[in-house]
């Protein structure tokens, strides 16, 4: 498949997002990202004195330089220590506005809810991982024709070295939760689709028993790593990996999901706050959806 005939285009059709999208309202335009709107908001401060704000800071740094020449280290560091804070908060409340701005926007104009409560039932191991876990944003609607919960996720490990120093380290996704009918959920027991790059680690340690599975498709394999419980039926698992679906994954989508029993959550590393990624991710993860209700249909 060529770059131009692309299921995933990078800014999709309206007839594409509609499909996506069922309940998306009459206006679809959403601003470009999260940087668009923070860059707008810098522009905007102090409104009409925004000139004055410049030229305040530029002001203190430069009398910061002055008292430095002068000898004044102390002073002079002082004075700019604290023009460059001050921009510093202006510029941080912006983008926390920005950010919710964004979210916002986006999730009315695809006809989502914003601010849902955080669904950790699913019994996939990425909402299990960690020590903890926390949801910084959750759009709850109509995705791909089935109820879903779209959601920015962080898990954090936390470890102590042997002073008690403690550190703590975060893994930032994307993910999308679906519930799969009753009839898909006794097919497939356990279906796990990791990047070839990434290591199940802890994962190895809570699964009492699981496989990895090859396809006949090297580049399948380049990019994916495989694995299913043990209790897996392989005649569904190879109904469920198509040609066609091993084609899609392995030249145009690049998909990762977990699936528990009715539990189906897609996901990408990192938080994505592009309009055109995040409809991106919900068109793939429609393909991968689709798989799984084709199977009862």
């Amino acid at each position: 498949m060529t770059k131009t005939q692309s299921a995933f285009a990078e800014t999709l059709d309206e007839a594409t997002l509609r499909r996506v999208f069922a309940d998306a309202p009459a206006k679809l335009e959403v601003p470009r990202d999260v940087k668009a709107l923070f860059r707008a908001r810098m522009r905007e401060v102090g409104g009409a004195n925004r000139t004055l704000w410049i030229v305040l800071v530029l002001g203190a740094v430069a009398a910061g330089i002055a008292l430095l020449l002068v000898g004044l280290y102390g002073a002079g560091g002082l004075v700019i220590l604290l023009a460059l804070l001050l921009v510093a908060i202006i510029a941080g409340i912006q983008h926390s506005r920005a950010h919710k701005d964004f979210f916002d926007r986006y999730s009315t104009a695809r006809g989502l809810v914003l601010g849902g409560m955080a669904d950790s039932t699913a019994d996939v191991p990425l909402l299990k991982r960690g020590d903890e876990q926390k949801w910084e944003q959750q759009l709850v609607g109509t995705i791909a024709g089935q109820p879903a919960t779209l959601a920015l996720y962080t898990y954090v490990e936390v470890s102590r070295d042997s002073e008690g120093n403690t550190s703590r380290s975060s893994y930032d996704f994307t993910l999308l939760r679906f519930r799969l009918p009753a009839v898909v959920a006794q097919r497939f027991r356990g279906v796990y689709l990791a990047p070839k790059s990434l290591s199940f680690g802890k994962l190895q340690d809570k699964m009492s028993h699981d496989r990895q599975v090859e396809l006949e498709s090297q580049a399948f394999h380049k990019r994916y790593r495989l694995r299913v419980v043990d209790e897996q039926d392989d005649i569904a698992l190879y109904e469920l990996f198509s040609p066609p679906f091993i084609e899609l994954l392995s030249h145009d989508a690049h998909v990762n999901f977990e699936q528990v029993g009715d539990s189906l959550v897609i996901y990408r590393k990192g938080h994505e706050t592009e309009a055109a990624d995040l409809d991106r991710f919900c068109l793939e993860a429609w393909h991968v959806l689709q798989r799984y209700l084709e199977e009862h249909r």
